[in-house]
């Protein structure tokens, strides 16, 4: 068992909801289902306090119909065990309006209940649901590590470094992320967000760079 598992396990109470990122999808749902199985008294192939939720059959996402199902569900108190658990599988594949339409519930679902989400990777993820989940990379990856250029330098030569990060990581993912966005100042922000697509506000690192830069350089100037 993961290290992370281990650790959850020692807690008096899991937290919810909570964000697994792994790069191998199928190995990442058998860890987490084998890890929940762990956490119920009676074990069971099926158990009603344990439930999977993924992509509809033949589908490349999410149906509505599964997160109604899920919503509802979401209010049923456990059958047998003192929690419920739900394993949501490549949240990451969630379209804007699923990961909206479940907003509500990951933010004030019942204390019964259980939330965890996988994905091999958060940059599809809004903000907004970022922002309600514990994040735990069970691979050492880029996403884990803030890799910043030195803001010493001419900004054509910072804006040439950026070019060549990768741009499906988002900033939410940094360690520290949401403090240092309450250090940026209002037009910084803003400047920040012009680069964002207006249907995700998804605040890519290279908008994130050239903010840094500019508050550096306010900063020294």
């Amino acid at each position: 068992m993961n290290p992370i598992f281990s650790r959850l396990k020692e807690q008096n109470s899991l937290p919810s909801p909570l964000l697994f990122v792994g790069q191998k999808k199928e190995l990442l749902l058998e860890e987490v289902g084998d890890f929940c199985r762990s956490l119920i008294q009676r074990r069971a192939i099926d158990h009603p306090d344990l439930m999977f939720f993924t992509l509809e059959s033949g589908s490349k996402t999410y149906s509505m119909e599964t997160i109604r199902m899920l919503i509802h569900e979401a209010s049923l108190v456990p059958f047998e065990e003192p929690f419920r658990y739900f394993v949501l599988d490549q949240v990451d594949t969630m379209l804007p309006v699923h990961q909206n339409a479940l907003l509500k519930v990951l933010e004030e679902h019942p204390p019964f209940i259980k939330f965890i989400l996988l994905a091999t990777s958060v940059s599809p993820l809004l903000p907004t649901i970022l922002s309600r989940v514990k994040k735990f990379f069970l691979e050492e990856s880029a996403e884990q590590k803030a890799r910043f250029p030195d803001f010493t330098r001419p900004f054509s030569e910072l804006h040439q470094k950026v070019q060549n990060f990768d741009e499906k990581y988002s900033f939410t993912d940094l360690e520290d992320a949401e403090a240092v966005m309450h250090r940026l100042n209002r037009d910084t922000l803003l400047w920040t967000l012009e680069g964002a697509r207006a249907e995700t506000m998804h605040i890519k690192k290279k908008h994130l760079m050239e903010s840094f830069y500019a508050l550096f350089h306010t900063q020294t100037d």
